[in-house]
C-alpha cells in the first residue's frame, strides 16, 4: 500500500547534502538475524529501498569515522524502537513509530569523539514514548534506509548565533557551556514552522492552538509535545522548550533571560544541549536535553545576573503564562538564585518561607515580588530550587543593585545568597524604529534615562559626514526623533549617538536604503498627425530606459496606449504611429518612460488634431427596426455573439466567426431618438446590458440581462456615414461599446470604453 509522504519543513533550517549516504546494501552495513531482515522497493525511500524487521533482538550494525552519525529511517504506524549502542555502550533509543508513514527521517547522533566508532541497533519492542495524537498499536518495526557520516546535518548561522549568546550568560554564571544537538535543533526548527505555517506562534496562537502543542490535523506536525519532537528525530530522552514570536536569536535569547519562567531551563546546570529554529512567520523555538550534561557532585548556586554583571536591561518584558497574575507591568528586570542539586539529591520540597531583598546604590528597598516553589502561581513552570525577585518597577539606569536571597532548598538544607549588577547607563539606546515616511526616512529610538543630547550620524559610508540632532518627543520618555529628508537614492550608514555628564553611548553601524527615485526625462521631438485617421510622434530620452509608451485618447483619461520602439534616428530616440483615430477630432496624448527600477516618467498632458472633417457632435438619430446582425469593423468575420447561445442572464456577449445563428441575430426594438434596446433572437427576453448598471467604468463588460429597460440597457446609435454605427450606452456619457483591446480572435470579450473612434467601437448594422 502507498502512504503519504510527510514534508520534512525542518530541512530548511539546516544545511544538507547527501552525496555521503551509505545505503542499506552497502557490505559495510550488517544485519543480524535468521533471515529476519526483508527488502522493500519504494521510490520515496533513500536510492530507491528500504529494509526493515519486526524481529524483537534483531541487529543492524554500521562502522564509521567522525563525530557524528545520522540514520536516515522511514516512520511507520508499525514502527517500533530499538536500543542504540556506541562503541560496545549504552547510547538510548530510536524510536521508528509515526501515525503515518514518513519517508527520509534524520535520526542525528552527534558530540562523539573523534575516530573510529560502531553504532548497533537492535530492535527492542513497541515505541514506548511517543505521543502522535492518534490512538493506534505501535509494531516492533524498525527501517533502515541508509547511514550517513560524519551527518550532513549541520548548524545555521541563527543556530550558532544563538548558542553564542546563551553561552554568554551561562558562563558568565558559573555553569557549563551548551552544545548545539542537531537532532534538537531539526526538532527545535520544525515546531517553528510548524508554528508559521499554523499562524500559532506565541503571542497570536490560532484559534484551538498552542504555541507548545502541535496538532496531528495540521500541516508539518511531526510530534505533540516538544520531547515528540525531540524522539522524532531521534533524541533518546525529554526535551523541553522555550518559544518567542520574535526571530532574531539574539534578542530572543535576551527576552528569554529577562524573564521567570523561560530563564528557568537557560539557568540549569544539566540543560546542556540545545537547539534552535526560526521561522518568519512562527518566531523562534529553544529545545533544551541533557543527555550530555555533566556530573555534580556537591550543590552550586547560581545567580542571575551573573555577580558584577553590567548593562543589565532595566526591564521585565512579561511571558505568557503571567508569572505575577492581575498585575500586568511594567516590571524590572528579574534577580534570581538557582541552586544545582546532585543527581542524587533527595529533594524532599519543604515548604519553609524564602525571604529575599534588593536594594539600590543609596541602601533603599526595592519592592520586590518573590517567587519560588511555594508561592509559584503556576506549577510545573518552575523548577524546585528557582527562586526570583520580581521589581515592581522598572529599575534605574546607571545604578547598581544589591540582591540578597536566602531560605531552605528543595533538600531541607539551608542557603544564602548576596551578589550585586549594575544596570546600562542613562545613554543605553534601544528600540530603534526605522522607515520610510513620505519622502523622509525617519529613525526613532530611546535612552534608557535622561541624556543631554542625542544625534544621528549619516552619510553614505562609514564616515558619515552628515549629522542631525534627535528632537525629543513626548512618548514613550527618554525618546526622539529624526526625520532626514529627501536624500537622493542609495545605501546609507548611520550610527546614533546619545550623551549626558557620565559619557557618550554610540551604536553599532546600521544601514538603510533608500530607493532610487530618479527617472529618465523625456523630450517630445514632434507630432504628426496624417491621412485623417492617423499619427506618427517622436521622443527622446535622457538616461536608460526599461519601456516608454504613449498614452492617447480624446480626454485626458486616454485609454488608449501604444508601445515605443527604438527609432533609427539616433540613441534613446523613440516613435510610435497609430491608426483608427477620427477624422478632424482633437486627441490628448502623454509620453511615459519607465527604468529598470521601476520608476516613472510622465510627460504633461499634450494634443494634436488629425486632418479632415469631424463628424457631427450630435448626429441624427437612427431609424432601425427590426432584426440586425452587428459586425465590428475591426474584425469583420466575426459577430457579436450570445457566448454559447445561451439564454441566461449574465451570459457574456463576445465576438465570434459569423454563422447566422439566432444568438448573432438582434431585433432592435426603438426607444425613440435614436435609442434602442437590442434583444438577442435566441432569447427574447433578455437585453444587451452594460454589467452592473450604474455609471460603468471604462472596462466593463457586456452581457444579456434579463429586460427592464434601465439606461444600461438602452443604447444610442451613432451613424458614422453608410451602415456603419457606435452603441452609446445610457447609463454613462462618453463610452462606446467595445471590442476588448481590439482583438480579432473568437471569444474576444465586449465591453465598454471611452470613446477613441476605433475600428473596434464600430460596427457594421446589418440585416
Amino acid at each position: 500500500m502507498r502512504y503519504p509522504t510527510i514534508t520534512l519543513m525542518v530541512l530548511l533550517g539546516c544545511s544538507l547534502a547527501f552525496a555521503g549516504r551509505v545505503e542499506e546494501t552497502d557490505p559495510s552495513i550488517a544485519f543480524g538475524g535468521n533471515n529476519v531482515w526483508q527488502a522493500v522497493s519504494d521510490s520515496q525511500a533513500s536510492a530507491g529501498a528500504y529494509v526493515v524487521s519486526g524481529s524483537v533482538g534483531a541487529t543492524v550494525t554500521f562502522n564509521f569515522t567522525g563525530t557524528s552519525v545520522t540514520l536516515w529511517r522511514e516512520l511507520d504506524p508499525s514502527g517500533g524502537s530499538a536500543t542504540v549502542q556506541i562503541d560496545n555502550q549504552p547510547w538510548g533509543s530510536i524510536n521508528f513509530y509515526f501515525f503515518q508513514r514518513a519517508y527520509q527521517v534524520p535520526a542525528v547522533i552527534d558530540q562523539l569523539s573523534a575516530g573510529n566508532h560502531i553504532i548497533q541497533l537492535t530492535i527492542a519492542c513497541t515505541s514506548p514514548f511517543y505521543n502522535s495524537g492518534q490512538s493506534g498499536n505501535p509494531g516492533t518495526n524498525i527501517y533502515i534506509d541508509a547511514f550517513e557520516a560524519p551527518s550532513s546535518v549541520t548548524p545555521s548561522s541563527d543556530q550558532q548565533t544563538a548558542l553564542a549568546r546563551i553561552n554568554t550568560f551561562r558562563t558568565a554564571a558559573g555553569l557549563p557551556a551548551a552544545v548545539l544537538s542537531a537532532a534538537l535543533d531539526l526538532a527545535a526548527q520544525a515546531h517553528a514552522d510548524y508554528n508559521g505555517t499554523n499562524q500559532n506562534g506565541p503571542g497570536t496562537p490560532g484559534v484551538g492552538l498552542n504555541a507548545h502543542v502541535e496538532i496531528p490535523a495540521k500541516p508539518g506536525f511531526v510530534g505533540v509535545e516538544s520531547s515528540d519532537r525531540a524522539y522524532y528525530f531521534g533524541y533518546p530522552q525529554g526535551a523541553s522548550e522555550d518559544a518567542a514570536s520574535y526571530t532574531d536569536p539574539t534578542f530572543a535569547v535576551d527576552i528569554w533571560l529577562g524573564s521567570v519562567y523561560h530563564r528557568s531551563p537557560l539557568m540549569s546546570f544539566y540543560n546542556t544541549d540545545v537547539g534552535f529554529g526560526v521561522n518568519k512567520s512562527g518566531g523562534t523555538v529553544l529545545d533544551f536535553g541533557s543527555q550530555h550534561s555533566g556530573t555534580l557532585t556537591s550543590r552550586q548556586i547560581v545567580t542571575f545576573p551573573p555577580n558584577n554583571q553590567k548593562n543589565v536591561t532595566l526591564q521585565f518584558g512579561g511571558e505568557t503564562p503571567n508569572p505575577i497574575p492581575n498585575q500586568t507591568g511594567p516590571f524590572g528586570y528579574p534577580a534570581s538564585v538557582h541552586i544545582q542539586q546532585p543527581a542524587n539529591a533527595n529533594q524532599t520540597n519543604p515548604t519553609n518561607p524564602t525571604t529575599g531583598t534588593l536594594t539600590d546604590g543609596a541602601g533603599n528597598n526595592i519592592g520586590v515580588v518573590l517567587i519560588d516553589r511555594n508561592t509559584n502561581p503556576n506549577p510545573g513552570y518552575l523548577g524546585s530550587d528557582d527562586y526570583f525577585l520580581v521589581p515592581m518597577n522598572p529599575l534605574n539606569p546607571g545604578t547598581t543593585y544589591t540582591a540578597s536571597i536566602s531560605g531552605t532548598d528543595s533538600t531541607g538544607s539551608a542557603f544564602s545568597a548576596n551578589w550585586k549588577f549594575s544596570t546600562v547607563p542613562s545613554t543605553s539606546i534601544g528600540s530603534i524604529f526605522t522607515g520610510l515616511q513620505g519622502w523622509n526616512y525617519v529613525i526613532q529610538w530611546s535612552t534608557a534615562g535622561p541624556v543631554t543630547s542625542s544625534q544621528v550620524n549619516y552619510g553614505l559610508t562609514t564616515n558619515y559626514g552628515s549629522t542631525i540632532a534627535g528632537g525629543q518627543i513626548a512618548a514613550p520618555p527618554n525618546s526622539f526623533l529624526s526625520s532626514l529628508a529627501s536624500l537622493p537614492g542609495g545605501t546609507y550608514h548611520y550610527q546614533i549617538t546619545a550623551t549626558d555628564a557620565n559619557g557618550t553611548s554610540t551604536t553599532p553601524d546600521a544601514t538603510f536604503v533608500i530607493p532610487d527615485t530618479s527617472a529618465a526625462t523625456i523630450q517630445v521631438l514632434g507630432t504628426f498627425p496624417f491621412a485623417s485617421t492617423y499619427c506618427y510622434i517622436s521622443w527622446q530620452t535622457y538616461g536608460p530606459v526599461a519601456s516608454t509608451s504613449v498614452l492617447y485618447g480624446t480626454t485626458t483619461s486616454y485609454g488608449q496606449t501604444a508601445a515605443g520602439k527604438p527609432d533609427s534616428a539616433g540613441p534613446n530616440q523613440w516613435s510610435v504611429q497609430f491608426g483608427n483615430l477620427t477624422p478632424g477630432t482633437t486627441y490628448h496624448f502623454q509620453i511615459m518612460a519607465t527604468d529598470s527600477k521601476g520608476n516613472v516618467k510622465t510627460t504633461p498632458d499634450m494634443t494634436f488634431t488629425t486632418p479632415g472633417t469631424a463628424p457631427p457632435s450630435n448626429p441624427a438619430p437612427a431609424t432601425l427596426s427590426g432584426n440586425y446582425k452587428l459586425i465590428p469593423q475591426n474584425a469583420t468575420s466575426l459577430c457579436l455573439d450570445v457566448f454559447g447561445a445561451g439564454t441566461s442572464p449574465g451570459t457574456n456577449v463576445d465576438a465570434w466567426s459569423c454563422n447566422g445563428g439566432s444568438n448573432q441575430s438582434f431585433n432592435l426594438v426603438s426607444q425613440g431618438n435614436g435609442i434602442y434596446l437590442i434583444q438577442p433572437n435566441n432569447a427574447p427576453g433578455l437585453c444587451l446590458d452594460v454589467y452592473g448598471g450604474g455609471t460603468s467604468a471604462p472596462g466593463t463588460s457586456v452581457d444579456v440581462w434579463t429586460c427592464t429597460g434601465g439606461t444600461n440597457q438602452q443604447w444610442m446609435l451613432i451613424n458614422d456615414g453608410g451602415n456603419v454605427y457606435e452603441l452609446a450606452p445610457q447609463n454613462a456619457s462618453g463610452l462606446r461599446l467595445d471590442v476588448s483591446g481590439a482583438g480579432t480572435s473568437n471569444g474576444t470579450q465586449i465591453d465598454v470604453w471611452t470613446a477613441n473612434g476605433g475600428s473596434n467601437q464600430k460596427c457594421t448594422v446589418t440585416q
